[in-house]
This record gives structure tokens, sequence and C-alpha cells, in this order.
């Protein structure tokens, strides 16, 4: 697994949650926002095809 598939994982796990903010070409962009109160905490950039596709199966806020 990607370290940044791991990052995101990890947020998940511990109940954030991922809005994709932005696309272009190969690259998304997706926030990693609080469980409660929605604000970002970082951002992760990345042209993985594994985390695309992972997002995809995950359901993330768009």
């Amino acid at each position: 697994m990607a370290d940044e598939l791991r990052v995101l994982q990890r947020w998940v796990d511990s109940g954030g949650v991922l809005r994709v903010v932005g696309e272009l070409g190969e690259a998304v962009t997706v926030a990693m926002l609080t469980c409660t109160a929605g604000e970002e905490a970082d951002r992760l950039t990345t042209t993985d095809p594994q985390v695309r596709e992972w997002l995809t199966g995950h359901d993330p806020v768009k």
C-alpha cells in the first residue's frame, strides 16, 4: 500500500472524512476533514492510481 493511501486509510479509520477538492489530469487533491466539525485539517495531492481507485470505493464527499 502506498504511503499516501496509508495516510488516507488511517484518517478514515480514525473517524475523519475525506472530500475530493480537485482533479486535474491524473492528479487528485483530497481534503482531510475533522469528524466533529468538518473543518479541513490537511490536504493531500497525488497521482497514484491506487489512491484514485481506493477513493472510488470509499465514497468521499465531492
